[in-house]
């Protein structure tokens, strides 16, 4: 996927609307009217040829998601090997009763200046989301503009393609989310649409190819969509190399399930997806962790949970959970890390192999601590403590002696510092292996 320049849309951003506006600075309201340009350069041409093509009254419009969020994009449609800008703007409603449609407006250089030579409407009142991404492998881009529809009724995604001297609408696609990447391993882009129905609790995903003329669909499948809503949706590869899809959505809002999405011997397909209960069971989890790479090796983990000893018997409110970190491989989990997160204190300490199933923890949130304990299986509770973590304010942690502490990592504002309490038996580690297992989040 290409991304559009990062000049333009800063010079965008800080120029167009400081001086497209009768307020100093920048406004809070992105829909500020459009007023006679003032910029000078490139800039101030391409405001002008907008403002004379629309006339006065105009609102710009900026995309809501995505990278790519201006009102003006300036990038190569055509393959030409110079630039077009590509601008978002509304004409604002004369009364209550009409609505603000959204414009698509491609402004080019004709005779060498700057001109509007593409308009359209688009169906919606706001813009969702924008790429632009060579679809068709021939070097020139697609323009992928996302809209929300009026009221309650999603995304519409309109696909246009301009050859030097007009633009095409080429489809038009309901979504909910939708993101470019090479999920079928081909070396060159496809479209790849979320759709979730949250009145019918039915949610698919689908891949698309475009040849420069023609969107084919290539693969659809169905994921949970007993879901409020996709909280991720991140392109990896599984450890054989294929391209997948890690899906993240909300089941509540304390719990999260993950489907993954790949082909397999050309088909699309959703492993982890039961179609006898209309549910993904496999990956719940009472956690607010997404699928990433934890351990920088490359792969995308999936997050899962493990109930520390000990709390069984607790309300879930008070329960506390490991993060287990799995990798999928295509059709079965491995293990690549077990770790306590404690968002209270900012930090992450990764559980030993030999912790698991026999360490517990007791937790201060008030003062960000957490202390490690050896689990008394007898009598069911928190035993012998191994460790002790916190989290201090930098002017706390000067004004006391602390030597006798292990400094772990400090920012501006927070020294994370432990207590080695047990030094010796099995389950003591060491300062180096501390040193290893924390991490600041």
């Amino acid at each position: 996927m290409v991304r559009i320049r990062e000049r333009f849309c800063a010079f965008v951003i800080l120029t167009a609307l400081c001086c497209l506006t009768s307020c100093s600075g920048i406004p809070g309201d992105t829909r500020d009217l459009l007023q006679a340009p003032k910029a000078t350069g490139d800039v101030g041409e391409i405001q002008r040829a907008l403002f004379d093509y629309a006339g006065g009254g105009i609102s710009l419009r900026y995309p809501h998601n995505g990278e790519n969020r201006t009102a003006f994009l300036l990038t190569d449609l055509d393959g030409d090997g110079t630039e077009e800008a590509v601008a978002f703007y509304a004409v604002v409603a004369s009364s209550d009763e009409e609505m603000d449609v959204v414009h698509v407006n491609i402004i080019d250089r004709v005779d060498g200046e700057w001109r509007s030579v593409f308009d359209a409407e688009t169906l919606g009142s706001a813009i969702d989301k924008v790429a632009v991404a060579d679809l068709s492998g021939n070097g020139k881009q697609t323009l992928l503009i996302g809209a929300q529809l009026f009221g309650a009724a999603g995304n519409q995604l309109n696909l246009y393609t301009y050859d030097g001297r007009t633009a095409s609408l080429r489809a038009q696609e309901n979504y909910t989310q939708f993101l470019v990447g090479d999920l079928m391993g081909r070396g060159s882009d496809q479209l790849i649409l979320l759709s979730l129905d949250g009145t019918e609790h039915v949610s698919s995903v689908a891949v698309y190819t475009f040849d420069g003329v023609t969107v084919e669909r290539q693969g659809a499948v169905a994921t949970d969509g007993n879901v409020s809503g996709y909280t991720q949706a991140l392109l990896g590869k599984l450890p054989d190399g294929r391209p997948a899809l890690f899906l993240d959505a909300a089941k509540s809002a304390l719990s999260l399930v993950t489907d993954v999405v790949f082909f397999h011997e050309g088909e699309l397909v959703s492993p982890f997806y039961d179609p006898t209960v209309g549910e993904t069971q496999l990956t719940l989890r009472n956690s607010a962790e997404v699928c990433r790479d934890v351990d920088d090796d490359g792969m995308i983990e999936i997050p899962s949970t493990e109930l520390l000893p000990g709390y069984g018997e607790r309300s879930e409110a008070e329960r506390i959970y490991l993060t287990v970190w799995r990798r999928f491989d295509g059709s079965r989990f491995s293990d690549v890390m077990c770790a306590d997160t404690f968002a209270a204190g900012g930090f992450r300490l990764v559980f030993p192999d030999r912790w698991r199933g026999n360490v517990t923890l007791v937790t201060d949130n008030a003062n960000r601590m957490r202390s490690y304990r050896l689990y008394d299986e007898e009598r069911q509770t928190a035993g012998t403590e191994i460790l002790r973590l916190r989290a201090y304010d930098v002017d706390v942690y000067e004004r006391f002696d602390h030597t006798e502490l292990i400094e772990l990592a400090r920012d501006e504002n927070t020294v994370w510092a432990a207590r080695l309490v047990t030094t010796e038996g099995p389950y003591a580690v060491t300062e180096d292996e501390l040193m290893t297992l924390f991490s600041v989040l």
